[in-house]
């Protein structure tokens, strides 16, 4: 991609973390493996999944599971020095 995503991405993490939050979390399916390398781009920790956390509509209707990625406050911080 052209890496619109990646910098989105951080533009949001910037303006939360400067507002105060100490963790983001971001979740994607874990079969969406684009979403999944932008989250890991921009250095979040992965947590684990979700086991049939979701369902949708669209498709097969099936539950989902759901990669989950955070990103602390102290972490963010380091990344900026």
């Amino acid at each position: 991609g052209n890496g619109y995503m990646t910098e989105a991405t951080k533009v949001l993490e910037d303006y939360f973390f400067n507002k105060g939050m100490n963790r983001i979390l971001l979740r994607a399916d874990e079969d969406n493996l684009p979403s999944i390398a932008v989250i890991e781009k921009n250095n979040y920790t992965y947590e684990g999944v979700s086991r049939q956390y979701e369902r949708f509509q669209e498709g097969d209707g099936e539950y989902r599971n759901i990669a989950n990625y955070s990103k602390l406050y102290n972490e963010w911080e380091y990344e900026n020095e």
